[in-house]
């Protein structure tokens, strides 16, 4: 009876790989320029894996709910790890 539609679809390996290099082109920017901002991938890699696995656990997929709460605690995963590199560095 729902009048929405879905809008998943499938993606192309090579959609997915240029999704994930425009997401990260300012990081590997700002490697560049700051190596040790690299040491802030690997926090965000295991929030990736450890959402994913959640939520594919609990609810057997994901929703926009689930994607905006990661994207939230993404920025701040790369906030605070922005904030411990400036002052041990600094």
């Amino acid at each position: 009876m729902s009048k929405s539609k879905p809008v998943a679809k499938s993606n192309s390996v090579t959609e997915i790989l240029l999704a994930y290099l425009w997401g990260l082109l300012p990081l590997i920017g700002l490697i560049y320029f700051i190596p040790q901002y690299l040491s802030i991938v690997l926090p965000l890699g295991l929030l990736f894996f450890s959402s994913s696995r959640y939520f594919q656990k609990r609810i057997d997929g994901y929703t926009g709910d689930c994607l905006g709460a990661v994207e939230q605690l993404s920025e701040i995963v790369c906030i605070l790890g922005f904030l411990v590199l400036a002052n041990i560095f600094i």
